[in-house]
């Protein structure tokens, strides 16, 4: 009886044993079970790991939101903030980066030939979570969205009404005339920098008036267009003050909504009721015809174009633009 006390307890204390061993064995000093690689071609090719701060980067960029993105399998990169972009190359081992390119100011983000070693540079492979050191400053960035881009002194485009810019401001040219061309150029990037509302009715209602004339002539007939006056100079001034003033308005008291240019056409005299706006149901360029040919919201002046074929838009369900066609 006693041999067989003593069997039990040596197999019980071997089992505690055992199992103390197997818990050590199976510890190790990652966080949480993670298991860090050196950065590699494959661990961080077409990816781009967001960083809440860009310390290590920059000393300026620190609690500033960076994104680092890897191409061409790693040999290249891209460092994007709200306070500008550089690009460079990169070099395995650690991560070097070496910048070839930078619109940061001085003093606000890195420079062009400055050459940031991150050291170590590792990548968790089951989270994609890349861990850099530069210095005593260590972070940490996941494969996230890159911030907004910068936006620079100048404004480079704005759209408001469909057709304004491409069929209203400047669509007489010919392409295979330089100065034509260029000519047409500059009107157009002049109309979509001005970003100042109180100036676009004076500076562009004179010259959206000429190209008024010929298209309120699409449909053979002269004065029909919407707001046209009697014959002379100021014939389509009313119209082009109200088009030089391109933003879109919506009734927000109307529960409806199926017309676009509704709000504009009832203040022109077209009475309705519908909230206007642009909706992506609206075949908007079909509207903007009837208007400079016809004067009405409804005449069938077409481009032709009816629908999309590969599916239908929604304004109740989101993302309300049907996925492209294949998707």
């Amino acid at each position: 009886m006693q041999h067989m006390r003593k069997s039990v307890f040596s197999l019980v204390g071997c089992l505690i044993l055992a199992c103390a061993l197997a818990l050590f064995g199976c510890s190790d000093d990652s966080d949480n079970g993670s298991e860090q690689s050196p950065a590699t071609a494959n661990a961080v090719n077409n990816k781009t790991f967001a960083f809440s701060s860009g310390e290590i980067f920059d000393p300026a960029l620190r609690n500033v939101a960076t994104t680092l993105t890897f191409t061409n399998d790693g040999a290249n990169f891209t460092l994007t903030s709200a306070g500008g972009t550089a690009t460079g190359t990169n070099q395995f081992g650690s991560c070097i980066l070496t910048i070839t390119t930078s619109t940061y100011a001085s003093g606000v983000g890195p420079q062009a030939n400055q050459v940031i070693t991150l050291d170590p540079c590792t990548v968790d492979p089951a989270t994609n979570v890349i861990t850099a050191s530069n210095g005593a400053i260590t972070v940490r960035g996941a494969i996230g969205n890159p911030p907004p881009p910068s936006l620079g002194p100048v404004q480079v485009d704005r759209a408001g009404r469909v057709g304004v810019t491409t069929a209203i401001s400047n669509p007489f040219f010919r392409e295979s005339v330089a100065r034509e061309q260029t000519s047409h150029d500059i009107i157009n990037d002049d109309y979509n920098a001005e970003s100042d509302p109180s100036r676009w009715v004076a500076r562009f209602s004179s010259l959206f008036a000429p190209n008024l004339a010929i298209l309120d002539s699409l449909d053979g007939v002269c004065g029909n267009q919407l707001l046209a006056g009697p014959p002379g100079v100021s014939r389509y001034k009313a119209l082009a003050d109200v088009l030089a003033d391109d933003q879109l308005y919506v009734n927000t008291a109307s529960g409806t909504c199926q017309q676009y240019l509704a709000v504009e056409a009832n203040a022109a005299g077209v009475t309705n009721n519908d909230c206007g706006g642009r909706t992506p149901l609206y075949n908007t360029i079909d509207v903007t015809y009837a208007i400079l040919a016809s004067g009405t919201l409804t005449d069938p002046i077409t481009n032709g174009v009816f629908g999309d074929a590969d599916g239908t838009h929604s304004i109740t369900e989101f993302p309300f633009i049907d996925r492209p066609v294949g998707q």
